[in-house]
């Protein structure tokens, strides 16, 4: 409910003059009394600015009933004009805008604090973005390094060289499963923790690994914990990097790692697919050996590690006897069937380390590195006797093949071609001296079995 400030200021004003001339004060009194009008005027004038002018009104009409005109008339008339402008100042409009005022440095001052908590966020999302734009142009710069790598081996050392150059990592192991579904190092930061970490791999059960996390299994190997990072391709786990680091820095390695683990698995994918086509073009349609160009390769690639590290390799050539007679006879299906079968015997008689490849029609070549003499001799009188013992059907007729055999050592003169002519050379001499037997050629040396 609105109150009527000017009733009210009006009844005061009444009652005071009543007192006024009821009480009898003496002229001194009565001065004071109409003084008090000013700042009783100016306190009940704060709602309502024009009210102040009843009370001047009145003490104007109180002065000079009571005292004339006098000084004390006069004194009154000039104190009350001088507050006319202070009763429009300590109005309550006023201190409407003085209220008013306050509330808008309030909002001022919430709103500049909320400019701060902007700006602060602003700045937490700009380093949270700062090092999503770090995470990027890191997997960019892998993928783009990985991309040009064709081999498990190459990716490995790519993987190894990425990781090393995080402070945070003090060791990078990446194992790969090999041919031999056992898991080997194929790239390592530290090369004098090799060893270890070989043993370490070998005596785990490091398959059994389904997920990124942080593991104190290898703890042993290097007194830290180790991050673990399995590859699965098709529900087999083909690879695992392993980063050592600090307790204090493992989490956020972890997640770090999560985000590149998509990228790692799309680029294994695509090497292991490459490798898979490159292993279909090296090898022979019809045999399943390799095919001429890529012994070629892999013999000169030997020669090179003869020479450095002081090994000795030796070459088989063998050549199935009378292999034309077959064909002209029973057909050259029946040929593709022998040789078939020829080519199983190669795989099941040589040991993982060594390569048979087909070198043309039915003439066979192999390379058998970090081998002696009589386990060259072993292997190549176990194929001669397998083979001569199987039994092929074809049109209801029987018949059998033999095989002649060139072996060759390597010399460290020799080069790739000359190796291959000595070992033709040998299996020539095999052929001469009644076939289905083995000739060696070693050091100017010729032994015939």
């Amino acid at each position: 409910m609105k109150k009527n400030y000017p009733l009210r200021n009006f009844l005061i004003l009444i009652i005071f003059i009543f007192i006024f001339f009821i009480i009898p004060f003496d002229i001194k009194a009565k001065y004071v009394a109409v003084l008090a009008l000013a700042p009783l005027g100016l306190f009940l004038s704060k709602k309502c600015s024009s009210c102040f002018i009843a009370f001047i009104v009145v003490a104007y009409f109180l002065a000079i009933v009571s005292f004339g005109i006098s000084f004390y008339t006069i004194s009154i008339i000039i104190i009350f004009a001088t507050l006319i402008p202070s009763s429009y100042i300590f109005s309550e409009k006023n201190y409407q805008k003085d209220d008013l005022l306050d509330y808008r440095n309030k909002e001022l001052k919430i709103l500049k604090e909320n400019l701060k908590y902007q700006e602060k966020k602003v700045e937490i999302e700009g380093n949270i973005l700062k090092k999503e734009l770090e995470n990027i142009i890191q997997i960019y710069t892998v993928s783009k390094n990985l991309t040009g790598k064709m081999t498990g081996i190459d990716g490995a050392e790519e993987i190894v060289k990425f990781f090393s150059s995080l402070k945070e990592v003090k060791n990078v192991v990446v194992a790969l499963r090999n041919k031999q579904n056992k898991f080997v190092i194929a790239g390592i930061a530290n090369s004098q923790m090799q060893h270890k970490w070989s043993e370490a791999i070998n005596n785990s059960s490091i398959e059994n690994l389904s997920k990124v996390q942080i593991t104190d299994f290898f703890y042993d190997v290097e007194n830290d914990l180790v991050i673990t990072c399995p590859i699965i391709l098709d529900n087999v786990l083909t690879s695992c990097i392993l980063l050592v680091a600090d307790k204090k820095d493992c989490d956020m390695l972890l997640e770090r790692i999560k985000i590149f683990l998509p990228h790692f698995v799309l680029e294994s994918k695509r090497i292991k697919l490459f490798t898979q086509l490159n292993e279909r073009a090296r090898l022979d349609g019809l045999t399943g050996l390799y095919i001429r160009r890529y012994f070629v390769e892999r013999l000169a690639n030997e020669i090179k590690r003869s020479k450095r590290y002081k090994t000795d390799f030796f070459i088989m050539m063998a050549d199935l006897d009378f292999f034309k007679k077959i064909n002209d006879t029973y057909g050259h299906l029946a040929g593709d069937k022998v040789l078939i079968e020829v080519s199983k015997i190669f795989k099941n008689s040589l040991r993982s380390v060594d390569l048979a490849a087909r070198y043309g029609g039915e003439e066979f070549i192999f390379l058998l590195p970090d081998v002696s003499q009589e386990e060259v001799l072993n292997i190549a009188e176990k194929i001669r006797t397998e083979i001569k013992a199987i039994k092929f059907v074809e049109a209801d007729k029987n018949f059998s093949v033999t095989i002649s055999i060139g072996i060759v050592k390597y010399e460290n003169k020799l080069k790739t071609k000359n190796i291959i002519e000595l070992a033709d050379k040998s299996l020539y001499k095999a052929k001469q001296r009644g076939r289905d037997r083995i000739f060696l050629s070693k050091y100017q040396q010729e032994f015939d079995f």
